[in-house]
């Protein structure tokens, strides 16, 4: 049985809470400070000591912020990065993730093939934002698919669905995901500035706050939005991507697909990224 290449691609919340429709539920990144760390404990040429090591794996910490007297996160950073892979900047991001086998065959046994992304969002709801055992409660709406070249393979095309979780109600988990993220929180909308969030989120940030302005007319969420424009505006200068305004489907695929042949021979799928 010849291997299938399934969709490659990602599913990300732009999670409301309800009373709260100013706000964004998110999560920090750590994805870097945690291989930085990794480096700097083995060794480093700043002096760094053991206390100083515990004060900045024990907060949200920018570039520009001084570790040492004399010494910044970003020095630290620009000498650490020789000894790990690239890896995005911390900041805040959307709870999300990229689809996974298990998203295909869940899918297909619900009788709804065309439900990975969906599934995926759930999953990763589950691991990275509600509480375990939560009764969490909320409404899903797609709002758009973005398109990317795949980093790893230029001919492959990465596909990114955006949903709107809103009026969510449940309970947060206590601690972050292991190595990439602080615990999930909930934080104003015109709190976020360039240092702290990624421009791709800002940039899909302005799009939904659009929708709601000038689609929905939603008034409440001008200020949100002259925000994004305003503290955004150098940084998504030119900032572009393709989107679509239906989900993600095998069918709209850009990659062939074959349901007949998911499953192989253990009962698995494989997906190649």
């Amino acid at each position: 049985m010849g291997d299938i290449i399934l969709p490659n691609g990602y599913s990300g919340a732009i999670i409301i809470p309800k009373d709260q429709p100013l706000c964004l539920g998110t999560a920090w990144s750590i994805k870097k400070r945690t291989a930085a760390l990794g480096v700097l404990k083995k060794g480093n040429p700043f002096g760094l000591t053991e206390g100083d090591l515990l004060s900045i794996e024990s907060r949200k910490i920018l570039r520009t912020d001084e570790i040492k007297k004399n010494l910044t996160w970003g020095e630290a950073l620009k000498w650490a990065e020789k000894f790990f892979p690239r890896t995005k900047e911390d900041a805040y991001g959307f709870i999300g993730g990229s689809f996974d086998p298990i998203d295909f065959t869940k899918a297909n046994a619900d009788g709804r093939p065309n439900a990975f992304a969906r599934r995926c969002l759930y999953r990763e709801l589950e691991e990275e934002f509600t509480a375990k055992g939560s009764a969490s409660k909320f409404s899903t709406e797609h709002l758009f698919t973005v398109f990317m070249k795949d980093h790893a393979n230029r001919e492959r095309v990465y596909e990114e669905n955006y949903y709107l979780l809103n009026n969510f109600e449940g309970e947060l988990k206590k601690e972050g995901a292991p190595g990439e993220t602080e615990p999930p929180e909930v934080i104003p909308l015109i709190s976020l500035y360039p240092e702290k969030v990624y421009k791709k989120t800002a940039f899909i940030l302005r799009l939904f706050l659009l929708n709601m302005v000038e689609v929905r007319g939603l008034r409440e969420y001008v200020a949100p939005l002259r925000h994004i424009y305003r503290v955004f505006d150098e940084a998504l200068r030119g900032f572009r991507l393709e989107i679509r305004y239906r989900e993600s489907t095998l069918e709209d695929s850009a990659e062939p697909q074959d349901w007949d042949s998911l499953i192989n021979d253990r009962g698995t799928v494989r997906m190649h990224k």
